[in-house]
């Protein structure tokens, strides 16, 4: 039986030398298997022995384990007429190594220990002191060295028993699993799971989704964007810049006068301040004041009068309005372009006028 047990173990262990184990393993069982000296206390009625040991044991995590040890030895005695000693020795230990399991380490143990002899009860539960050295030769096997010292109180027997041997670990903890590191085919700092645009230029700055920045929000990448800061909402082209409108607009105001006159009726107030608003609204306008009469009198006379006129509605501009007068010019035409017949009253009242005509062109982003 003894044989058998042996041959399994050896078998076991050296078969195990055949695999390297890859993943950090830190909880579960072992075996070991070796050879150990008895070097009993010469109080003893017996000689030292030696012999195979086996041992079992669980690694809770990195450091800390607990574990069997049984020998069978035989041994000698001088003084009896049986001198063959058929010897039994079991230890259970706690065990603590210095570094993490998977690393070569020093270790220390306490635990208890029975020694019996021929089946008779030899040291019942003698206290095991012992430390050693593990080295590591692969992940999961491993050369232990070590040296115990078992005391018995009741009879102050001290025993001390060297020993070497393999040791074989069957780890329980799962295998750390696999980490693939995501990939960034487009280097922009977004990895492919969460790259929504998995083909960015390099060295394009990018959001959170892996797509180029837009800054002003206008639908155009700023790579591309000429007008980085588009009004929000405007309509853009392709090159990011809003879509300008040209519109033109104008207006244009009469004043009438009395016959033979250049005072500007109260009435007329309203009308030049529609110059004075367009002006103001469209700053870049420029206005041209132009005077007319109707055809009564002399020519020269008329021409006289409508540039008096003309003058009269560009100082209520000026004087009324605020309106710069580098902006503002006053024509007197006198009787020509009448838009009236002046062979009638009527007729000639309608020339008797002032013209302002004002136009722009505005541009507006769509």
């Amino acid at each position: 039986m003894k044989k058998k047990i042996i041959g399994i173990c050896v078998a076991l262990i050296f078969g195990a030398t055949q695999t390297i184990a890859s993943e950090a393993e830190t909880t579960g069982f072992y075996v070991d298997l070796g050879y150990n000296w008895l070097m009993l206390d010469s109080i003893r009625d017996l000689n030292s022995a030696d012999d195979l040991f086996y041992g079992l044991g669980y690694q809770f995590n990195d450091h800390w384990a607990t574990e069997f040890h049984y020998s069978n030895p035989n041994s000698k005695s001088d003084f009896t007429p049986f001198p063959k000693r058929d010897i039994d020795y079991y230890n259970l230990n706690a065990v603590y190594r210095y570094n993490p399991r998977t690393a070569s380490s020093f270790f220390g143990k306490m635990g208890l220990t029975r020694l019996r002899v021929n089946g008779t009860e030899q040291g019942a539960n003698q206290i095991l002191l012992g430390g050693g050295y593990e080295a590591m030769m692969t992940n999961k096997l491993s050369l232990v060295m070590g040296l115990d010292a078992a005391f018995n109180a009741r009879d102050s027997l001290l025993d001390y028993i060297p020993s070497i041997g393999l040791r074989y670990f069957f780890n329980t903890s799962k295998p750390a699993p696999v980490v693939v590191a995501p990939t960034d085919s487009d280097n922009d700092g977004v990895t492919d799971d969460l790259d929504q645009c998995p083909t960015t230029a390099y060295g394009i700055q990018v959001d959170a989704k892996g797509c180029e920045l837009d800054d002003d929000h206008d639908g155009v990448v700023n790579s591309l964007d000429q007008c980085l800061q588009s009004p929000h909402g405007s309509k853009v082209d392709a090159k990011g810049c809003p879509v300008i409108v040209e519109k033109e607009v104008s207006i244009s105001v009469d004043v009438l006068f009395p016959n033979n006159s250049s005072i500007i009726s109260s009435s007329y107030h309203d009308e030049i301040k529609k110059i004075a608003d367009f002006m103001t609204l469209y700053p870049s306008t420029s206005a041209v004041i132009t005077g007319y009469t109707d055809s009564s009198g002399s020519v020269d006379y008329n021409k006289m009068l409508s540039q008096k006129r003309a003058n009269s509605v560009m100082q209520y501009l000026v004087t009324k309005f605020s309106i710069a007068q580098s902006r503002l010019s006053a024509v007197g035409k006198g009787p020509v372009d009448p838009i009236a017949d002046n062979k009638t009253a009527e007729g000639r009242a309608k020339n008797r006028r002032v013209e302002a005509k004002l136009k722009t062109v505005t541009k507006k982003s769509l």
